[in-house]
């Protein structure tokens, strides 16, 4: 990364991080591998460090430190034989090292991926502080639950065991960026015919269905999954989500009215199941989603003469 995209007044703030060529790639691929910067790879790597401790411990003491909440949404969460994480989305320790670099990096993570949304929407000929108003709140690791219904934005490490999985999905936010440090993750290869996975062994930044919706797909999302790795694998993710308030005005993305963030929030999430959560779960998910398409279907239909 690195360069400024020619062509466009650059957005305030530090030089771009994306070049025009990476901004296109990223754009038509919905991913793209990238070099972290100091320090934030360092707080990453003692996340990872911190977390295989964490990890050793029983079962109960995991889940006392951090009780699941929200379903997924916050806390520690199993799914069994397959993998284990925890979601940050407030402060809750402010004596645990593991927490500690979770709070460093997550404001180094939040600026990185905020300077990729200026960058893209530059050179996409929007304004790009059109974000601006969508991420203020979650630049920051919350001090506390307050703002819980509101502010989505997360981090999760993750544990997974030998048989552990991710479906092919897209992330529902703004932008992701996912490290691991073994094989498992893979994104589609939208430049090959037929297309193919191909294996992630970097960093990577993924863009969500909000953002590839609010530029009108002129950068499109990012599908990817997480295979098995016969060693395990671990692996931190952090989300830009948008803060769920107010109204955006489409007309900054080149289209027309006002959308309500949550209701578009909620409604892209409502066509997926959650890749995350327990097996038996995830499939009554798809069960509800496969009879409501196709009652949709039927709707759509036209009545027999």
């Amino acid at each position: 990364m690195g360069g400024e995209v020619e062509g466009h007044s650059p957005p305030p703030g530090p030089p771009p991080l994306l070049t025009e060529q990476e901004a296109s790639f990223l754009s038509r691929q919905g991913w793209m591998p990238c070099i972290l910067p100091e320090p934030l790879r360092s707080e990453l790597d003692c996340i990872s460090t911190e977390a295989a401790t964490f990890f050793r411990q029983d079962h109960a003491t995991k889940s006392a430190i951090y009780p699941p909440r929200n379903g997924t949404e916050c806390g520690y969460y199993v799914v069994p034989d397959e993998k284990e994480y925890i979601t940050f989305r407030h402060r809750q320790h402010d004596d645990s090292a593991l927490e500690s670099h979770v709070r460093a990096a997550w404001k180094l993570a939040a600026n990185l991926l905020r300077r990729v949304l200026y960058d893209l929407s530059t050179f996409h000929g929007f304004d790009p502080t059109v974000w601006e108003g969508m991420i203020q709140g979650c630049l920051e690791l919350p001090s506390n639950d307050a703002n819980l219904d509101t502010d989505i934005s997360l981090m999760r490490v993750f544990q997974y065991h030998p048989n552990g999985l991710a479906e092919q999905h897209t992330d529902v936010g703004l932008v992701t960026l996912c490290v691991g440090g073994d094989d498992g993750l893979q994104m589609v290869d939208h430049t090959k015919t037929p297309k193919v996975w191909t294996s992630a062994r970097w960093p990577v930044i993924l863009i969500g269905e909000v953002a590839s919706a609010l530029m009108r797909g002129k950068a499109q999302a990012g599908v990817h999954r997480v295979v098995k790795n016969a060693a395990g694998r671990g692996s931190v993710v952090f989300t830009l989500r948008p803060c769920l308030k107010g109204t955006i005005d489409l007309k900054r993305f080149g289209g027309e009215g006002l959308v309500n963030v949550r209701d578009l929030f909620y409604k892209i999430k409502a066509e997926k199941h959650n890749i995350n959560a327990t097996q038996d779960l995830r499939e009554q998910q798809r069960q509800e989603l496969h009879r409501k398409r196709l009652g949709a279907e039927v709707a759509r239909s036209p009545e027999p003469r």
